[in-house]
C-alpha cells in the first residue's frame, strides 16, 4: 500500500478533476466530430482510444493501492466531461472571417 503526503493528495485530485473532465470533454467533442464527418461506426472505433482513462480507473477500483477515490473522482469527471460535451453552443457559431477565409465578404 502506498502513503500520500498531503500534497501528494492535492495534486492527485486535481490530476483526476482537470485530466478526467477535460479527456471525457474532448473524447465527447471528438466523437461528435467523427460522426458527422465519418459516420457513427467509424467514429467509435477512433474513440476507443479515449476509454482508456475509463478502463484503467474501473480496473484500478479493485486494487489495494488507497488510491480509491483517485479512482472515483476521475470516473466522475470523466463523465461530467462526456455529459458537458453534448450540451449545445450558447453563442452564434456562424464562420468566423479571419479563420475560414472562403467565407470573407
Amino acid at each position: 500500500m502506498t502513503e500520500f503526503s498531503i500534497t501528494g493528495w492535492v495534486l492527485l485530485v486535481i490530476l483526476a478533476v482537470i485530466g478526467g473532465g477535460m479527456t471525457g470533454l474532448f473524447a465527447g467533442y471528438m466523437y461528435q466530430l467523427g460522426k458527422n464527418r465519418f459516420g457513427h461506426a467509424l467514429a467509435f472505433s477512433l474513440n476507443m482510444v479515449f476509454w482508456v482513462v475509463a478502463l484503467w480507473a474501473l480496473f484500478g477500483l479493485g486494487r489495494e493501492d488507497n488510491l480509491f477515490l483517485f479512482y472515483c473522482l476521475l470516473l466522475l469527471f470523466y463523465a461530467l466531461g462526456m455529459l458537458f460535451s453534448n450540451f449545445p453552443p450558447t453563442r452564434n457559431q456562424q464562420a468566423d472571417a479571419i479563420y475560414e477565409p472562403e467565407n470573407r465578404p
